[in-house]
């Protein structure tokens, strides 16, 4: 498979290799791609290139976001994105790439990058076993946390997830590795923190009655 291929041909360190993979792989988003294609075989290709040629493909793939429609904007979320289903998880492409060359890229193209950014990045990482908010997340809120497209990607990003049973320990666990952020010095970080807690809250009463009346049969 041309996925196993291009594995080992990257081993070799061929950076012109990598980018016309990655040129490739950019194009073919252009069309209709196949989900278990992008799940199971491109996206990780494409965050194994990132992970070895970020300072080669970051610069093509920032400029396609850039320069790219509307559907086809959306079409490059879907493939950076992390994929947060219930028997598979994998990080977003973007968590490949050094925070600094994020945050200047955003600096760059403050129309486009913040939300972008914001919408197809990992707000959680794992460190010592913890769930912990990420350090683009932070750099991120910090500096475009008052922009109303930033805040509402990254709610609506979160809102992105598949689960089994109930949803309420999935949301504790968002609040308790998100409250670590109420007393930062950050404004912008504080009051988005603040109300994304509070709509936890108030979703968290809410699946505790479906739960409930699941419980009893009503659903």
């Amino acid at each position: 498979m041309w996925y196993e291929l291009a594995s080992k041909l990257l081993e070799k360190h061929d950076h012109k290799f990598a980018i016309a993979i990655s040129e490739q792989i950019i194009k073919s988003s252009k069309g209709d791609l196949n989900h278990n294609d992008i799940w199971n075989y491109i996206k990780p290709l494409l965050l194994k290139l990132m992970q070895a040629y970020h300072d080669d493909i970051w610069p093509i793939l920032g400029n396609e976001i850039i320069n790219a429609g509307g559907m086809q904007r959306y079409r490059l979320v879907q493939l950076i994105e992390r994929d947060n289903e219930i028997h598979k998880t994998s990080p977003s492409v973007i968590s490949a790439i050094p925070t600094d060359d994020v945050m200047t890229w955003c600096e760059q193209n403050p129309d486009i990058g913040p939300s972008f950014i914001a919408s197809s990045m990992d707000i959680f990482e794992v460190a010592e076993e913890k769930k912990i908010p990420s350090k683009l997340f932070v750099s991120l809120l910090a500096k475009y946390g008052s922009d109303k497209r930033v805040a509402n990607a990254l709610v609506a990003n979160l809102g992105k997830r598949s689960w089994e049973g109930s949803l309420v320990p999935y949301l504790d666990s968002d609040k308790e590795a998100l409250t670590t952020l109420n007393t930062h010095k950050n404004v912008n970080v504080r009051q988005w923190v603040k109300d994304y807690i509070d709509y936890i809250d108030r979703q968290r009463e809410s699946e505790q009655v479906r739960d409930e009346e699941r419980d009893i049969g009503i659903y």
